[in-house]
């Protein structure tokens, strides 16, 4: 194992719940940039193999923005540690380490050489940054509101222009939120930053963009009731009669050449505006709002929607466009793979949605909803948890769900197969096929393990003997014995022939997260709360051997190569994927996730790839043996 080498091959999928997550490049036409956890991603548009990695963040991204010469990436993070990161395209140029709670927006100067960061309600500081230097050029809180306020934003705005309409030396600025909306002059070298409020009334909006036109005249404002509000500049007023432009919020501007303005609608509709009417109009997403506008000249558009899709548009007809990425836009909770095939998986997420991907082009062959029997949408409490490929047909996939139903999938056309309802009393937690293919097992939330019949899908035998949440099920070669694990502490065997338990393994203190069976089906590694990895012998009740995972952190998900037993992963809250040698419990690699959250670690059966899911985001590694 001293040639073992693990690298990051490809990410899948970007922050779709973070506004303007994804940014065309302004002077390359085949690059486009997007944020993915604690990550930011440079992706080729023509070849989906190429992508380029800026890690350094310790926690999510809360915002990202890109100058208007390319040449920089600004990105700020959330946490108690909420500091900004400046970047070039190959690394972190500066720290910034002024605001407390989380940095709530960014943008840079037309002209590239600032930066303007404001920090959240708690943080309340609005502070400009010398590009160039990392210094702080000025800063200022904002004035007091008695507002609640969820989100304040910044825009630059050119320059500020005198009463002739000419450009001064002072920067045009605007910071906006649900009580206020402030015009900001500053003087760079002097450091100063002056405001004036603009008059807004009793006119109330969430406001959720801002967007001055090219030459600082007007400031638009898009808001959570779909419509378009305007801000005249110099008279600092703002107009009482808000433009409607769509359902369900703009979430979204961006300026043309043209000074045209571009806007991202709710429903999923991207519209033209001429500065008096929406012009053009067209529905891009079926389902997704369009939460990420950017443009490339006057040639095509990027847009991201908030369920995780990413289109490319052509600029002189919104009817023609092309989806260029795809994910799910909720937390992924599950993936497999079809039994011994290597490039496809499938993965389930919160969103109830199912997709079937395709390793060679990182783009998801089939989709399925999941939806009620009378085919409405599934409420936020059901959602799929758990899922495993049924051996002999590599394309049916057996969901579990939490309203205690199994659900059977055709991946290779998105469609409903069968539904077993009230499988178990309460959500289904992990669900495993036999390898004859005669009969799936399944575990509860209240700890019940139960045995189908494939065919008849009849129940066979109930277990009860854990008295909590099912974390893993392993069904073992000789399809007569199944092992199982629970939060009470214990892994358990199980005969399926005599309908009873032939062994126990029990934690001293805690919860067992998980366990792993090695292929002479004798050895059990198992994870749990006591922060240790635990090896048995199945004939022997007492561990062998006890590796300390770590004296602050839990490991929380575990699994290991197919082909042999040489290698298996864990991934714990301490954010690593920790790679360890079966046969001795050798730490071999340490991978630094940079604060995301994963719920499932997969080897591909080949063991060339290990795949990692999580948060809304898929990171694939090539494994090196």
């Amino acid at each position: 194992m001293e040639n073992l080498q693990v690298e990051l091959e490809h990410t899948i999928g970007f922050s779709s719940s973070i506004p303007q997550s994804v940014i065309q490049h302004p002077t390359d036409p085949k690059s486009y940039i997007y944020i993915g956890g604690s990550v930011i991603i440079i992706n080729d548009i023509e070849d989906s193999h190429n992508q380029k990695f800026l890690r350094g963040h310790d926690n999510t991204i809360s915002s990202f923005t890109l100058s208007n010469n390319g040449n920089y990436i600004a990105t700020g993070q959330f946490g108690e540690n909420a500091d900004i990161y400046l970047w070039d395209y190959n690394k972190m140029l500066f720290r910034f380490e002024e605001h407390e709670k989380g940095v709530d927006s960014l943008s840079f100067s037309h002209d590239s050489k600032l930066l303007a960061s404001i920090g959240n309600s708690i943080d309340r500081r609005l502070l400009i940054w010398n590009v160039e230097t990392g210094d702080l050029v000025a800063g200022c809180a904002l004035p007091k509101t008695t507002i609640a306020e969820n989100k304040i934003l910044v825009s630059f705005g050119g320059m500020v222009r005198d009463i002739k309409r000419r450009e001064t030396d002072k920067y045009l600025l605007a910071t906006c939120s649900s009580s206020q909306i402030i015009l900001w002059s500053l003087d760079p070298f002097k450091g100063i930053l002056e405001y004036e409020k603009v008059n807004i009334g009793s006119f109330i909006r969430e406001y959720t963009c801002i967007q001055f036109d090219l030459f600082g005249e007007y400031l638009y404002l898009g808001s959570t009731s779909g419509d378009l509000s305007f801000v005249q500049v110099k008279h600092k007023r703002l107009f009482s009669n808000p433009l409607k432009i769509c359902s369900s919020g703009v979430l979204s501007l961006c300026n043309t050449q043209d000074n045209k303005l571009l806007i991202g609608g709710g429903d999923g509709t991207l519209s033209l505006f001429d500065g008096e009417n929406v012009i053009k109009k067209s529905k891009i997403s079926k389902c997704g709002g369009i939460i990420s506008l950017s443009k490339f000249s006057n040639e095509f558009i990027i847009c991201g929607t908030d369920i995780g899709e990413i289109y490319k548009i052509n600029n002189n007809d919104f009817n023609d466009f092309k989806i260029i990425s795809r994910n799910h836009s909720k937390e992924i909770l599950a993936i497999d793979f079809p039994y011994q095939v290597s490039d496809k998986f499938a993965t389930i997420s919160k969103g109830s949605d199912v997709l079937y991907w395709d390793i060679n082009n990182y783009f998801p062959e089939t989709e399925c909803k999941l939806t009620n029997n009378n085919n409405g949408l599934l409420n936020n409490n059901n959602y799929p948890t758990c899922c495993s490929f049924i051996k002999n047909d590599i394309s049916i996939l057996l969901i579990g769900m939490m309203d205690g139903s199994i659900r059977a999938v055709d991946c290779e056309n998105g469609e409903l197969l069968w539904i077993l309802p009230n499988a178990h009393r309460n959500a289904v937690t992990r669900i495993s096929t036999s390898y004859n293919n005669k009969f799936i097992v399944s575990g509860g939330q209240e700890g019940d393990i139960r045995i189908y019949s494939l065919s008849s899908r009849q129940l066979v035998c109930t277990f009860k003997e854990h008295s909590s949440f099912i974390t893993e099920i392993i069904i073992m070669k000789d399809d007569v014995h199944v092992l199982s694990s629970c939060k009470d502490k214990t892994i358990f065997c199980w005969d399926l022939r005599n309908e009873r338990r032939v062994a126990a393994f029990i934690h001293k203190v805690g919860t067992v997260n998980g366990f792993i069976l090695g292929n002479d089906q004798e050895t059990i590694i198992s994870i749990g709360s006591d922060r240790n990895v635990t090896f048995w012998d199945i004939g022997s009740d007492t561990p062998f051997k006890v590796i300390c995972y770590s004296k602050k952190y839990e490991p929380k998900c575990i699994t290991k190569s197919n082909l042999d037993d040489s290698l298996f992963a864990i991934f714990g809250n301490d954010g690593f994927i920790n790679i360890y040698s079966f046969k001795n419990g050798e730490l071999l690699i340490s991978l630094n996730c940079e604060g995301q959250y994963f719920n499932q670690l997969k080897f591909s059966p080949d063991d060339k790839q290990l795949i990692a899911v999580g948060e809304n985001h898929i990171l694939l590694f090539n494994v090196y043996l």
